[in-house]
Parts: structure tokens; sequence; C-alpha cells
């Protein structure tokens, strides 16, 4: 009879908010790395990701808002264009100027 979890992921509720949060994601390379999300291994690591939430939470407090919007996943797009002669379709070319608006508002 087992009532502990086995791992420390699941004693530490890691995977319960790792799949809350990839339903919160607003697109899919968002979901994919989320859901690949691991808990830091050492005290350094975890120093590092709270220094990034606390960027984040900096550029929150700025007037203007951070752009969350939802945008493609132009990953296919950029590998079929990248060899000399690649080519990309006309919707590649909208999703791919969604994503740089995005990136340039940040």
């Amino acid at each position: 009879m087992h009532l502990y979890p086995d791992t420390a992921e699941a004693k530490l509720g890691f995977d319960v908010l790792r799949e809350k949060l990839t339903g919160y994601a607003l697109s899919p390379v968002g979901a994919e790395r989320l859901a690949a999300m691991q808990p830091c291994a050492t005290a350094a690591e975890a120093r590092a990701e709270m220094g990034r939430v606390a960027e984040l939470l900096s550029a929150l407090r700025f007037d203007e808002a951070v752009p969350f919007d939802a945008f493609p996943d132009v990953r296919a797009t950029l590998r079929r264009v990248a060899p000399e002669g690649g080519y990309a379709q006309t919707e590649d070319l909208a999703d791919l100027r969604r994503v740089l608006r995005v990136a340039a508002r940040l």
C-alpha cells in the first residue's frame, strides 16, 4: 500500500501545477515549454528563475502593458525558409508578422 507519491515532483505537487499552468498557455510553444518544465535542481537555478519572475513583475509595473497575445507556432515555417531556395506561403508570412509584432512590442 502506497500512501505517498513516488517522486519528489509528485510529492511537491509540481506535476499538478504544471498541468494547470499548461492550460493557460496562449501558444503551442508555451504549452510545450510548460509541459516540459521541471523543478529546479539547485538553489542557483531557483535564484535565476526568481530573477526572471522579478524582471517580469517589474515589466508589469510599467504604464504600457506587456503583450500577452496568443501567437502561432512558426518553427516549421522558419525551418522551411532557412535553406537557400526556401519559401513561405502567404499564411506563413502573416503568422511571422504577428510574432514579430509581439516581439517588437516586448
